[in-house]
């Protein structure tokens, strides 16, 4: 997806698929399954896989919501999380589009600040409209840069 594509959404398409973005960060920031799935189609495609393998990582890629939910939250659940969006651009044609995102994530391990991750992506989104929303049918994170311990993110699953 380029971003050469003219800004064709009407502003209320534009805002609503926005909200897709901020109900999943916010989902994940809260620890909210419902928040968070609210924000993917119900066979989304959820694909963190290069950001992990940067980071020394191995994520899965989901093509469920449910799984996609699940282990995103059982990664940055216990985590102290806020994550920031940022030069949202969405193209629409009809009830799909295609938005792209910056998006920077801080993870802190609960009542400890002596390690962090801070993660810094690009997200390339496509969107439809699904049971009158607009929802995220795909995600590719594009890991720009991180600074911190990875290991903040899978230090507190069982091993």
């Amino acid at each position: 997806m380029g971003n050469n594509l003219p800004i064709n959404a009407a502003y209320p398409d534009r805002v609503q698929i926005i909200d897709a973005l901020y109900r999943l960060v916010a989902g994940i920031d809260d620890n909210d399954p419902a928040l968070l799935t609210s924000s993917l189609t119900s066979d989304c495609h959820v694909d963190y896989q290069k950001a992990g393998q940067i980071m020394g990582l191995s994520f899965p890629v989901f093509d469920d919501r449910d799984a996609a939910a699940g282990t995103v939250l059982a990664l940055v659940g216990p985590l102290d999380t806020l994550h920031k969006v940022s030069t949202s651009r969405v193209w629409v044609n009809g009830d799909t589009g295609n938005m792209t995102a910056a998006v920077e994530a801080q993870h802190f391990p609960h009542n400890n600040r002596s390690r962090h991750l801070m993660m810094n992506s690009r997200y390339e989104l496509e969107v439809r409209k699904e049971d009158g929303a607009w929802k995220i049918s795909s995600l590719v994170c594009n890991l720009v840069w991180f600074d911190g311990d990875p290991q903040v993110l899978v230090d507190h699953l069982p091993k």
